[in-house]
């Protein structure tokens, strides 16, 4: 699925959704190595990845400055 990011709309990634046996929302981003979360709900999942990512490409930016 293609999701947008919480810090620029126009930037999307893919994303993997999955549901473990307890019915948690598993899900992440195979482009991005670590780049992983989950949630009770989709929604909750979907934000948190969201979140997560933009994280990950701060991180990123960070490093690469160093």
């Amino acid at each position: 699925m293609e999701v947008k990011s919480m810090t620029s709309p126009k930037d999307t990634f893919t994303a993997v959704l999955t549901r473990d046996e307890d019915g948690v929302f598993i899900i992440r981003c195979p482009a991005l190595p670590g780049c992983h979360s989950y949630g009770r709900t989709k929604r909750e999942a979907l934000n948190n990845i969201r979140e997560h990512r933009d994280l990950w490409a701060l991180i990123v930016r960070c490093i690469s400055t160093l």
